[in-house]
This record gives C-alpha cells, structure tokens and sequence, in this order.
C-alpha cells in the first residue's frame, strides 16, 4: 500500500548513538522552488507528500519537531551522520512552530 502512494519507494536505515541537541536534522530538503509551490495558498503542500518517516526511540527519549517546516526550503547541508543538518535560522519563522516530544517508554 505504502509503494502505490509514491511515485518511487526506497527503505533506509539510520542508526544515531546519543544526544545531539544542538542540531536539527530534515530527510528532505525542498529547493525555493518547490517550497513556493507548498506554501501556496490552498493545500498547502499537502498532496504532494514525499515521504514516510518512521521512527523508533528507546525509554526516555526525547527530540523537538517543527510543525510546518517541511514546507519551507530549508538550506540544509549533508551533517556528520548522513542526515541534513538544518540551520537554526531557517526554523526561525512564524508559520514554523517547535514543540517537544518526551518519550518516557520510547516507542514509534
């Protein structure tokens, strides 16, 4: 079901060891152009879904998300551990809203 809702489908596998809070880290990195496009006004985006994350985190967990920022290009570069690395100024916009998730049992 997953491979029909792409264009392509693709597994990958990260595999972090220990905290990293003073970097912020994005799967994708939309180009201006492709952000102008998703921030437009009506769907914003919204049909042109790229990607399924899943994620799993042991006890005692804990990570910051950012509501909206997968809609804006945010000049990510390739960080040490083959994510995209996310300048702090580029989550500093209104429309992006950061909240903290805290995982006491861990989980998906």
């Amino acid at each position: 079901m997953i491979e029909s809702f792409f264009e392509r489908s693709s597994l990958g596998l990260l595999k972090a060891y220990g905290p990293n809070p003073d970097q912020a880290f994005s799967f994708l990195n939309n180009t201006p152009e492709e952000a102008k496009k998703e921030t437009g006004k009506g769907n914003k985006g919204k049909d042109k879904v790229k990607v399924l994350v899943v994620q799993l985190f042991p006890s005692n967990s804990r990570m910051m998300f950012y509501k909206h920022s997968h809609l804006y290009a945010l000049r990510a570069k390739r960080a040490k551990i083959d994510l995209l690395g996310v300048p702090e100024e580029s989550l500093e916009r209104d429309e992006i809203e950061s909240f903290p998730v805290n995982m006491k049992k861990g989980g998906l």
